[in-house]
């Protein structure tokens, strides 16, 4: 879809919603590939972060979809982290659990340190 399309869609979407979101907000279309399909939904977003995707797009030379999907991944796999440190930290503190957890540990360290000729 050419940009006067997707400006004059955003226009008309954005004329149908309330007024208390029409203000201060951008709608941003983001594009799913599913099984070699496209499909697509609009997301609100402040106008500021608009600003910053756009200025992101234009110093990176790619498409703003592109650099939502990044940031998305970028933002999934923090939390990802942050959830399993704190798996492990409630691990840590369970001293019969961690205990468990470091023998398995040994015993995974002696299973990765055999080499196959070592038998």
């Amino acid at each position: 879809m050419g940009a006067r399309k997707d400006d004059t869609r955003a226009a008309t979407v954005a004329a149908t919603l309330p007024t208390v979101y029409r203000l201060g907000y951008n709608l941003v279309d983001c594009h799913v590939e599913r099984e070699a399909r496209m499909s697509s939904s609009t997301v609100r977003i402040s106008q500021q972060a608009q600003s910053v995707l756009r200025e992101l797009a234009q110093r990176e030379g790619k498409p703003m979809q592109a650099i939502l999907e990044r940031a998305i991944e970028s933002y999934r796999r923090e939390r990802f982290l942050q959830e399993a440190n704190r798996a492990y930290a409630a691990l840590r503190q369970n001293k019969k659990a961690w205990a468990e957890e470091m023998t398995e540990r040994k015993a995974w360290d002696q299973t990765l340190a055999d080499e196959p000729g070592d038998r």
